[in-house]
């Protein structure tokens, strides 16, 4: 029996032992014969035995339950969540490890404290009904946005079960906090992505590509149609160097802008064209730096568009402006453009001739009229170009002007507003015809009209002498 292992738990087995400790108790031994007490001194030695078993299996019990409670709370502290209890006010009284490192204070702080003040401002609301909520609900789930001691965001999902007390009342919430900040940057890298090829798909243009140092293309996000047109896949153009993409003699200004904005970090405009199977087209990229967490530049980011069109047609109205520079240049007429405060910003070869300008760069950005105009033309001219800037009428006068050796010289000036396509003056024009030459035919004919009418006078003048010296004449005779 002493061998024997006794269960504990059994009724019958615990009342034998109560009974035997009754007897040993109540029986008086001097009453008892020598069989009796051999009889009780046997039951003792079972009893003492079975008193020690029992102390064993009680400390085997005590560790085993030590173990599992050490187990516990080793499964409660450093489990990959946290794990904490609010009450009804909303007061954190328990909390695991985990979870206090995920808000960077230590647990003994957190007991008491109100888990709102870990909460972000845009979230208190949305925490104070789940919170309210889970007392009707044996299980609720919710992610919030918290903030860590240090002021970083911490997004987590809290999943909720009320915990109730004898009279089937909540009376605390046992939650589980998961920290989801990563998903969530991924989430939000995932939004932003899709976010960019809408953008992207949208611009038919456009396309954002990622180089390194040496002018290696990491990364390109452009359009199907981007790709349609230029005869290849933005995939197939990853990995590649420019050297193989961008004209030749383009590469090194291109390889010059990466270089420089990963040297100063600061944004690089280039244009440069690109030779693919598609044919030869002409791009425009803002180049800026990208930086790491710690601010190291480790990429440049070009935002890129094709400007061929563009580009096509302004060398076309280069071309032309240049034909049209021409033309004014070879003209006789002087014509002058000034902008709207009336500083000049384009003279003809004509007027630079009459009026002896050695260089008219210097004259370029400064006021017209000049200071060497006398000052009667100065006046009337600045009153006529404001006239025509307000008005938008054209204005056409004659007046004497010098040159800048101050002779004399007449212009017949006529200034035009010029308008561009929504109606307003972008600039105004002034076409001066230089009229000296008929103004001196003028002066002649008036001068010739003088001497005609001086010699008709004096004819009349000897005619009437003549009558009266004959009259005189025939008097004496």
């Amino acid at each position: 029996m002493g061998k024997e292992k006794l269960n504990r738990t059994n009724p019958t087995v615990l009342r034998e032992i109560e009974e035997k400790q009754h007897r040993l108790i109540t029986l008086p031994i001097e009453k008892l014969s020598d069989e009796e007490v051999r009889k009780l001194a046997h039951e003792l030695q079972v009893y003492q035995i079975e008193l020690g078993m029992s102390i064993d299996e009680l400390r085997t019990s005590q560790v085993a339950l030590q173990e599992s409670r050490d187990e516990y709370c080793r499964l409660y502290d450093f489990a990959p969540v946290g794990y904490f209890t609010v009450d009804k006010d909303g007061l954190i009284t328990k909390a695991n490890l985990v979870f206090a490192e995920m808000l960077g204070v230590e647990r003994g702080l957190l007991i008491n404290t109100p888990l709102s003040t870990f909460i972000d401002k845009e979230c208190q609301d949305k925490y104070y009904l789940y919170h309210r909520h889970f007392e009707k609900s044996k299980h609720e789930v919710c992610e919030l946005k918290m903030v860590k001691k240090d002021g970083t965001p911490l997004y987590v999902q809290l999943e909720c079960a009320a915990a109730h007390n004898d009279d089937e009342k909540p009376e605390r919430c046992l939650t589980i906090a998961t920290d989801i900040t990563e998903r969530k940057k991924t989430n939000e890298l995932n939004e932003a992505d899709a976010m960019l090829q809408s953008i992207l798909s949208s611009l038919y243009e456009a396309y954002i590509i990622v180089y390194d140092r040496d002018g290696n293309i990491t990364s390109l996000w452009g359009t199907p149609e981007m790709d349609k047109r230029f005869g290849t896949r933005a995939v197939d153009i990853v990995g590649r160097s420019i050297r193989e993409i961008v004209s030749p003699e383009h590469v090194e200004q291109m390889l010059a802008g990466i270089r420089s904005a990963f040297d100063s970090g600061e944004k690089i405009i280039v244009e440069y064209n690109i030779i693919v199977p598609g044919g030869k087209f002409c791009h425009e990229v803002s180049l800026s730096p990208m930086r790491n967490s710690s601010g190291n530049i480790v990429a440049v980011v070009g935002f890129g568009k094709d400007v061929t069109v563009r580009k096509q047609v302004e060398d076309r109205l280069k071309d032309s402006l240049e034909q049209c520079r021409v033309w004014l240049d070879n003209s006789p007429v002087c014509t002058k453009v000034v902008d709207l405060d009336f500083n000049l910003r384009y003279m003809s070869a004509a007027g630079i001739k009459a009026l002896k300008i050695d260089d008219v760069t210097k004259l370029y950005g400064k006021q017209y009229p000049f200071d060497f105009f006398p000052e009667p033309f100065k006046y009337s001219m600045t009153k006529n170009l404001e006239k025509v800037k307000e008005t938008g009428e054209i204005i056409t006068g004659e007046a004497p002007v010098c040159d800048i050796e101050g002779n004399e010289l007449w212009f017949r000036a006529t200034i035009v507003p010029v308008k561009n396509d929504e109606g307003r003056i972008d600039f105004i024009l002034i076409v001066s015809v230089d009229i000296n030459e008929r103004k001196k035919m003028e002066e002649a004919l008036i001068q010739s009209e003088k001497l005609t009418s001086l010699s008709t006078i004096t004819a009349g003048i000897s005619h009437e002498f003549n009558n009266i010296l004959a009259v005189i004449s025939g008097n004496v005779q």
